[in-house]
């Protein structure tokens, strides 16, 4: 990191570090509050391990994003950058496909799903970027692979049974209507097949509980689950949790600092065996950030996130080349994904 930062200017002056003003001030701003929370949080009795653990993502967030903009210093690098990303994300669609296939026996057991949610996130991603690139009609050897590697991406996100997967495709599909609705024609050819073949799997499966319909009732779950399955009981956990996570807001305006649980005022199940620690680790990001560092915190984070897709969104209207508009669509796709 250090080299990066400082001998670039030095080595290649044609492409020097060039962090936007406004991504670097918030930055430092949000790792300045972290840092002090972590310290305070471990002042007044909090756990100085489980602070470190509970601070760590937020820093490899601001770390890497500010990296990335002293890395990569002209198309090639970023297009090669993007393709890491999607050829980790086919990758791991494999995984689930082989999973599913040769080691489930092709049906769909007691297990809920495969792999993490950030993984159905990210094969949402390519598939984004894979119908950005259809739309705008940009063609080379590498976007014909990605083009034969979307049914399994699609295939991935299906049999990994994460509905926040589903969901992120849904924005991602709305998102692409509205930034591309001057390409009218080409998001028809695209958009048309793919509705009513939805539109026919959703008439057929709708009150089905076979195999087939799995993923169906997986979607129709984060409305109204059906009482005493897994996902029903998921949905209270986070809204019992909601409720916890308010209270200790309310009782600590400020922030109560890292290393600290938050507060347990309706009992939630034990889930130790799956996520240790979980007092410390809420499922709503949000409101767990509120909790441990204060509205200023979270405040930051969101300004941070909103300038980023401010500056994407910018990209994507003035830029003029269809492989970098797919890039910035592919960007945009991922952080309003795993936002919602």
């Amino acid at each position: 990191t250090l080299g990066c930062v400082v001998q670039r200017k030095n080595i290649l002056p044609k492409y020097p570090p060039s962090t936007p003003r406004p991504v670097l001030l918030v930055s430092v701003l949000f790792l300045v509050a972290l840092g002090a929370m972590v310290l305070y949080g471990i002042a007044t009795g909090g756990d100085a391990n489980i602070a470190l653990w509970q601070a760590r993502p937020y820093l490899y967030f601001i770390w890497v994003a500010l990296l990335t903009a002293v890395i990569v210093r002209n198309r090639r690098e970023l297009v090669h950058t993007v393709g890491i990303l999607v050829s980790a994300a086919i990758f791991k669609a494999t995984q689930i496909f082989w999973i599913f296939i040769f080691q489930a026996g092709n049906e769909f057991g007691e297990w809920r799903e495969i792999i993490g949610h950030e993984d159905s996130l990210f094969i949402v991603g390519a598939i984004s970027l894979a119908a950005s690139l259809a739309i705008l009609r940009s063609d080379n050897i590498a976007i014909r692979i990605l083009f034969l590697c979307t049914p399994i991406l699609f295939l991935g996100l299906i049999f990994n049974l994460r509905r926040a997967g589903y969901v992120a495709l849904l924005l991602s599909a709305v998102l692409a209507v509205f930034i591309f609705r001057h390409h009218g024609r080409a998001v028809l050819k695209i958009a048309v097949p793919v509705l009513l073949l939805l539109c026919a799997y959703t008439a057929i499966f709708w009150n089905s509980d076979t195999s087939l319909a799995i993923p169906l009732q997986k979607i129709k779950s984060v409305v109204f689950a059906i009482p005493g399955t897994a996902d029903a009981g998921s949905n209270l956990y986070r809204v019992t949790e909601t409720a916890n996570l308010l209270q200790t807001i309310l009782n600590y305006p400020f922030g109560r600092g890292f290393g600290h649980p938050f507060e347990i005022f309706i009992e939630l199940p034990d889930v130790s065996h799956i996520v240790p620690h979980w007092q410390y680790f809420p499922h709503n990001v949000y409101l767990g950030l509120w909790a441990f560092m204060g509205f200023g915190g979270l405040f930051l984070f969101f300004l941070l996130l909103s300038i980023l897709l401010a500056h994407a969104g910018q990209n994507l209207r003035s830029e003029r080349d269809g492989v970098l508009q797919s890039i910035n669509f592919f960007i945009l796709s991922c952080l309003a994904s795993a936002i919602v």
